[in-house]
């Protein structure tokens, strides 16, 4: 195994700190803007933490006070909680489980169009798990629709076409 570490001694790089195995360097220069930059290979891990330490409002095994910017994809093993706006580009799945057994819970108002990707694909509930009550200005049924033989329909004459 190759490994070395070296101080600097140049005015720029006297607080400079490198390291580097056989595998991978790290670069730890606190003169330039307080920067740390580390690269490693494809393999294995670049930064691993290791701590019984769970994330709350004041300490975490990892914390900034500063943005977080991830280039690639990013796994979690536990809840992740976001304190203000969250916005996300791009195609979103929630739950994972084809078997319906996850569940989503909106605690917030919808303050947007509800609108399908595809035209007469997907369904609101299901013949096991239909949605109560229906509240809303108006309902546009196009095609043929099917009352259950128990239902009723009550227009009243002053709101129909």
């Amino acid at each position: 195994m190759n490994t070395s570490l070296n101080a600097g001694t140049h005015a720029k790089t006297a607080d400079t700190i490198v390291w580097r195995d056989d595998n991978a360097s790290f670069v730890a220069n606190v003169v330039t803007a307080n920067t740390l930059t580390m690269t490693h290979g494809v393999s294995d891990a670049t930064i691993a933490v290791t701590s019984a330490l769970a994330a709350d409002a004041t300490k975490a095994s990892i914390q900034t006070t500063g943005g977080i910017k991830v280039a690639l994809g990013s796994k979690f093993g536990a809840a992740v909680d976001v304190t203000g706006n969250l916005t996300v580009g791009g195609d979103v799945d929630l739950g994972n489980a084809s078997e319906g057994t996850d569940t989503i819970t909106l605690t917030g108002r919808v303050d947007s169009l509800i609108d399908t990707a595809t035209s007469i694909t997907y369904d609101i509930g299901s013949s096991g798990r239909k949605w109560r009550t229906y509240y809303g200005q108006g309902i546009d049924l196009t095609g043929n629709t099917t009352f259950a033989a128990a239902a009723t329909l009550d227009i009243a004459a002053g709101h129909a076409t």
